[in-house]
């Protein structure tokens, strides 16, 4: 399932090239920031670099094609969710139900432009972004799953999960989770996800009275503030009210499992060579 399908553009950002073989084609994804995957369809050496924002991708089986999801050995993040407080958005109709995917108020407009160079997230889009990836998540060879709260323009709340076999969905559980900020335990843990109220909930109670929590809400009676609504704390009760931090932005990252034989020593060789060429 993961590798036996390859993503394709219908209206591609970027044209495709020409490459002799997988590895060039490599090289030709890691001269440019926007590409995050690449398809390699080896019958007429097409190479199409896929921009990881912009394209509308969708599944394709080809007997002589493969995507590969990073020229870095699956360690790179790629933004599938991004959102600012306060800018009027419902995060469980566009993250869960299928929202508009693509972005809302892009800093570029046209075509040409946006080929971009640069990938940080306030250069793709102002307000909101939600990659089409999230529709084809359980064909798609996801490894890690980020969740990532800013304030100030820094990171203030980071959880890391193991994406491996998950849904859209399913990768925000206390067992799946591979680093967090604040100590848990499963017993004392909970995460919610797609709520009515909530779109994204974690709580963790320890012994000492300390509660650590953080939710993305699509309301929120006493602070009459525009959907999404981002909390984070470090208290001693669960309030929504008092305490709470609001936060700037929420970003939802996936990295992607290794493909076979990419990522050998004498790829990686390869690879610098087509980039000094």
């Amino acid at each position: 399932m993961p590798f036996d399908k390859c993503l394709a553009s219908k209206d591609p950002a970027y044209p495709s090239q020409s490459a002799s073989s997988r590895i060039q084609c490599s090289a030709l994804c890691a001269r440019k920031n926007f590409c995050r995957y690449f398809t390699y369809e080896r019958s007429n050496s097409k190479c199409s670099l896929l921009h990881s924002w912009n394209d509308i991708l969708g599944l394709q089986s080809l007997d002589d094609s493969q995507t590969y999801y990073s020229v870095d050995e699956g360690n790179i993040w790629n933004m599938i969710y991004f959102v600012k407080s306060g800018v009027d958005v419902n995060v469980s109709a566009t993250y869960s139900e299928g929202g508009i995917s693509g972005c809302q108020s892009p800093v570029v407009v046209t075509k040409e432009k946006m080929v971009s160079e640069t990938t940080e997230e306030n250069d793709k889009c102002l307000n909101y972004y939600r990659s089409n990836l999230i529709d084809i998540w359980n064909n798609l060879p996801i490894a890690k799953v980020k969740l990532v709260i800013k304030k100030d323009s820094e990171v203030a709340v980071s959880l890391v999960f193991d994406g491996r076999g998950s849904t859209k969905e399913s990768w925000f559980d206390v067992s799946k989770i591979l680093e967090c900020p604040w100590p848990f335990e499963a017993n004392t843990t909970h995460l919610h996800v797609a709520m009515n109220i909530h779109s994204f909930a974690f709580v963790t109670k320890i012994e000492n009275g300390k509660v650590f929590w953080m939710t993305i809400s699509s309301v929120h009676q006493e602070l009459k503030l525009l959907s999404p609504v981002i909390q984070f704390a470090n208290t001693t009760a669960f309030n929504h009210s008092s305490d709470a931090i609001l936060g700037d932005s929420l970003t939802i990252y996936a990295s992607f499992e290794k493909q076979p034989d990419s990522t050998s020593s004498e790829m990686i060789k390869r690879v610098k060579y087509f980039l000094k060429v």
